[in-house]
């Protein structure tokens, strides 16, 4: 079968990603995400081996609130068929609840659910409608993101070691971090992507140079970002005004004329170079 015109831009993306040691990062996606309402639920099953042969799911869940607080793990190790009827209605009632029910592909985590379904056929009417309003995230991937580190997959674990997480996986307490790591990944993915119409390459060259503009403030904003680089070989900073308000204290105004200074000195890249690390550089340089 001939490959379709998004696969042949798909492969030219990854291709040219690759050999230039670029990230990839597109805006197109972060309106849609950004309109959709909180509660926001991250849904991820685990396929298990058992010794009967038989399927068996663990349920990861994430809910995130507005203000980006985790208000609850969902950790079911059990074979649909054997979930206790309380069980069963702790599923269902997390996810029937008002909000966004973000999945990585909707064929993965319908499947299980359906089983659910069938183990207790008075949920089956729920779980369709359940399954009715995924939002499924690897097609927002596959438009938006790449990494070189992702070596040409788009899985959740190929994101995941390039999506940098603010929050240690499993911070909040009780949390199996392994169970829930690939819930944190869509979270993170999710983030990325609302926030990146404001997102800049950080050019570590000028960071090691004796760059001034003679302001303590911006004096202490290079050391912040020199920090940040030595805990991360991440180059794209998000939000780069808020993330420096968290960090300095200041005023809206006033951190973003610190960040156009940050632009103007070549620490930060121009906004129309932010689709390439070596362009921003070069650009920044010249």
């Amino acid at each position: 079968m001939p490959f379709s015109q998004h696969d042949q831009d798909l492969t030219e993306r990854v291709r040219r990603c690759n050999a230039l040691n670029e990230i990839y990062l597109d805006d197109g996606a972060g309106a849609a995400l950004t309109a959709l309402p909180f509660p926001r639920y991250f849904l991820h099953s685990e396929k298990l081996s058992t010794p009967c042969g038989k399927p068996a799911y663990r349920w990861s869940c994430l809910v995130q609130t507005e203000q980006y607080a985790f208000a609850k793990a969902l950790l079911l190790p059990e074979t649909p068929a054997a979930l206790s009827a309380n069980l069963a209605d702790a599923v269902v009632s997390t996810l029937t609840a008002r909000g966004t029910l973000f999945v990585y592909t909707v064929v993965q985590e319908t499947a299980p659910l359906m089983e659910v379904g069938k183990a207790f056929p008075e949920l089956a009417p729920v779980v369709e409608a359940i399954c009715a309003r995924m939002v499924a995230l690897r097609p927002l991937a596959l438009q938006s993101y790449y990494h070189p580190r992702m070596r040409g997959s788009w899985s959740i674990d190929a994101l995941g070691l390039c999506l940098p997480d603010r929050r240690p996986f499993g911070a909040a307490a009780g949390m199996d971090a392994q169970a829930l790591r690939p819930s944190f990944v869509m979270e993170r993915l999710v983030e990325l992507l609302c926030e990146c119409k404001q997102w800049r390459y950080l050019l570590a060259s000028r960071l090691t140079s004796d760059t001034t503009a003679g302001s303590l403030v911006f004096d202490l904003a290079l050391i912040y970002l020199k920090r940040r680089l030595a805990e991360t070989e991440d180059h794209v900073l998000t939000g780069p005004v808020s993330w420096l308000q968290r960090h300095l204290k200041l005023g809206y105004g006033a951190t973003l004329d610190l960040v156009n200074v940050l632009e103007q000195k070549g620490v930060l890249s121009p906004v129309q170079y932010r689709t390439c690390i070596g362009h921003g550089e070069k650009n920044a340089q010249s």
